[in-house]
C-alpha cells in the first residue's frame, strides 16, 4: 500500500490500546538522499527507482501522524549503514527505528 494515511489508519485500528508498534524507515534529509538513492541505486547493485525519495519521513512527522492516531512515540534510535552492515547512530539523519504505544 503507498497510501502513508490508509496504513497508519489501518495500524491504529489494528492494534488494542497499550499495544505497541514497531517501525523502521528512511529520513527525509540529503544524508539519506545521498545514502540509500545515490550509493546504493545508482552507485551500487540496488534496483534503480526501488527508493522514492518523496516518500522518506522524518521523524516529526512520523511521530505526528502517529499522535493523530492515537499512538505515542517512545523511542526513535538512528541507524546507520555501514562497510560492515547496519549500525546504531546517534542522529537519525538517514535512516531510524523506534517504537510507539497506542494510547
Amino acid at each position: 500500500m503507498n497510501d502513508l494515511a490508509r496504513t497508519l489508519d489501518g495500524i491504529a485500528r489494528a492494534l488494542k490500546p497499550g499495544a505497541g508498534f514497531g517501525f523502521l524507515t528512511h529520513n527525509q534529509t540529503l544524508e539519506a538522499f545521498t545514502e540509500i538513492i545515490w550509493k546504493w541505486e545508482y552507485q551500487g547493485d540496488s534496483a534503480k527507482g526501488g527508493h522514492d525519495f518523496h516518500k522518506f519521513i522524518t521523524p516529526d512527522d512520523l511521530t505526528r501522524f502517529l499522535a493523530e492516531r492515537g499512538l505515542t512515540v517512545r523511542h526513535v534510535q538512528g541507524i546507520a549503514w555501514t562497510d560492515a552492515g547496519p549500525a546504531l547512530a546517534a542522529e537519525p539523519a538517514v535512516s531510524y527505528m523506534g517504537y510507539a504505544i497506542k494510547n
